[in-house]
């Protein structure tokens, strides 16, 4: 999987931005504010229809302007696809692909698989379980569709179950009637979501103790694990059980909506037992093994985004890595950074070539090295 060709409009900073990628190691750099980052969101948005960086889709519209639009050429297995994204205020977000829009923008899912890594991955372990759970259901959701469908269903039905809840709680009457209706729909993709969640835990382990080490450069068993309240024999009694502290609160306080995935190196919590340094390694680690679960899951190469990880960490880490990412599991990889020599110099120690993107102006160009 690779990106080929890149154009935006009015996105973030870029009244029109143009690049072109090489096909492994492209580094763009520049100074902060420069719109570095913006570039590796255009990308994501292609990938995942939304960005890494901003919730909002409006946000992501230029200073002054009503809308924003990105368009890529991709290559996915020998063939070449134009992508699009556009969002307007009044309208919305469309989303095509070969000029043919999607009825769901759950239908692009899987379809350009990418993984980025960038400070906000310090969420995963410091932030609350809903980032945890979207990290995991999100790599799952590449290459399980009736994961995603399960996914989206349910949430449709909490969102449904909560509002009836906080309904009877601020006006009555009490309706429990309809909550059990609600509980028998949900029954069915919890049950999936569950089941699909375990066993990404399972596998997803195999490969991420591995890769840590060869970060680290020792041994750091680095495990994740999957945590939830389900009971698997009488699942919908935990709905029933809770009814009336539900009513109380107004919302739903059993299901997989409040699973949690925990981190841990050497069998210890990961906050409490690791430093900065490598609770970074960890992180690190944990997205590159996302990288490795869905070339395996779905046999593409997937993109791989790492925006600004390099500047706090030393030459010999910043050198074992990029020489992990040269072995062939590795595709294409984007990287921004403040500036080039560094970097260049460990390229060029490890023999490997870089496409070199400057960011100095509103219109980035590419060249190779």
């Amino acid at each position: 999987m690779k990106i080929l060709h890149l154009k935006t409009g009015n996105f973030r900073n870029y009244e029109f931005s143009e690049t072109t990628f090489g096909p492994k190691f492209n580094l763009i750099f520049g100074l902060n504010g420069t719109g570095k980052t913006n570039l590796l969101d255009a990308v994501h948005y292609l990938g995942w229809t939304k960005s890494f960086i901003n919730a909002s889709d409006t946000q992501n519209i230029r200073r002054g302007q009503e809308f924003f639009f990105i368009e890529g050429m991709v290559e996915k297995n020998g063939r070449q696809h134009q992508l699009y994204c556009g969002f307007k205020k009044e309208n919305g977000k469309q989303f095509r692909i070969d000029k043919k829009e999607y009825e769901k923008m759950a239908d692009h899912i899987g379809f350009m698989p990418l993984a980025v890594i960038s400070p906000n991955d310090q969420e995963l372990s410091g932030g609350g379980s809903e980032e945890r759970r979207r990290f995991s259901d999100s790599v799952i959701s590449v290459f399980n569709r009736p994961f995603l469908d399960a996914l989206v269903q349910y949430n449709r039905i909490l969102l449904q179950r909560n509002a009836l809840l906080k309904q009877m709680m601020e006006k009555g009457p009490v309706r429990k009637d309809i909550i059990s209706i609600y509980n028998e729909q949900m029954l069915g993709p919890a049950r999936e979501i569950v089941e699909e969640r375990r066993r990404f835990a399972r596998e997803f382990n195999e490969t991420f103790s591995d890769i840590a080490c060869g970060l680290a450069g020792k041994d750091e068993q680095a495990a994740l694990e999957y945590r939830t309240g389900w009971d698997d024999e009488n699942p919908a009694d935990g709905w029933e059980e809770s009814f009336e502290k539900d009513l109380r609160l107004g919302y739903t306080s059993y299901g997989p909506h409040k699973d949690d995935f925990t981190f841990s190196m050497h069998g210890l919590p990961l906050k409490k037992s690791a430093s900065q340094g490598q609770q970074k390694t960890f992180l690190t680690a944990l997205k590159l093994a996302q990288y490795n679960y869905m070339r395996q899951k779905t046999g593409l190469h997937p993109i791989l985004l790492l925006d600004d990880i390099f500047d706090k960490l030393d030459d010999e880490r910043v050198e074992r890595m990029l020489g992990l990412l040269s072995a062939p599991e590795y595709g294409q990889v984007l990287i921004t950074d403040t500036g080039s020599e560094r970097i260049l110099r460990i390229f060029e120690k490890i023999q490997q070539p870089v496409e070199l993107i400057p960011v100095e102006s509103k219109i980035p160009q590419s060249y190779a090295q």
